[in-house]
């Protein structure tokens, strides 16, 4: 009885970790996709801030503004 205890806990154990290292592939995975798509999205808003500067600007200070008053430091 003792032996069938043992076995049961060590087929669980080892079903587990290959859950866990197959969640660890999948994270890494998505992980990297993210990665890739931050630098592309932050590719993008620096092309965009090069070809038109006024218009970055001026969004960059109306969030601020708007932050701002709405957070009220003073």
């Amino acid at each position: 009885m003792e032996k069938s205890t043992v076995s049961r806990s060590r087929l669980a154990s080892n079903k587990t970790q290959d859950v866990a290292e197959q969640l660890s592939a999948e994270c890494s995975e998505v992980k990297e996709d993210f990665q890739k798509l931050m630098e592309d999205v932050g590719n993008s808003v620096g092309d965009y801030c090069r070809k038109r500067p006024m218009v970055a600007a001026l969004s960059v200070f109306a969030i601020g503004f708007y932050l701002g008053w709405k957070v009220k430091p003073w």
